[in-house]
């Protein structure tokens, strides 16, 4: 079974700062993989120098690979990080091998991702 992304389903990344509650919220669209680590390594750096909580909405996310997983958690590590799902099969099953899918708080959605965040 090949789980690699196919060449056209490239990364879409759109951020939006929300000022009340703060936060620092990144969509993921697309195949996250090694061609996209340095786009994401930038994305995840604008985040953590941001001071916000951050929110990841993966809702849209059809491919993430080690490199993503990596990237979540360092970010976990720094601060604040909210998950926005659900979760493709695919990243979950990632997730549930390399034992970090309870690492992660993951909400079923934005609008609930950011009521949990202090004003």
């Amino acid at each position: 079974m090949d789980t690699s992304p196919a060449a056209s389903d490239e990364l879409v990344v759109i951020t939006t700062r929300y000022e009340s509650p703060r936060a620092f919220v990144m969509l993921l669209r697309g195949c996250a993989d090694l061609t996209s680590s340095g786009e994401l390594e930038e994305i995840f750096g604008e985040a953590a120098g941001s001071g916000c909580p951050v929110i990841v909405d993966l809702a849209g996310l059809a491919f993430g690979d080690e490199h993503l997983l990596g990237h979540l958690l360092a970010a976990r590590e720094k601060g604040d990080l909210t998950l926005v799902g659900p979760l493709s099969r695919q990243f979950h099953q990632r997730m549930d091998v390399t034992g970090t899918v309870g690492c992660f708080d993951v909400q079923p959605d934005l609008t609930t991702a950011l009521a949990h965040l202090p004003d």
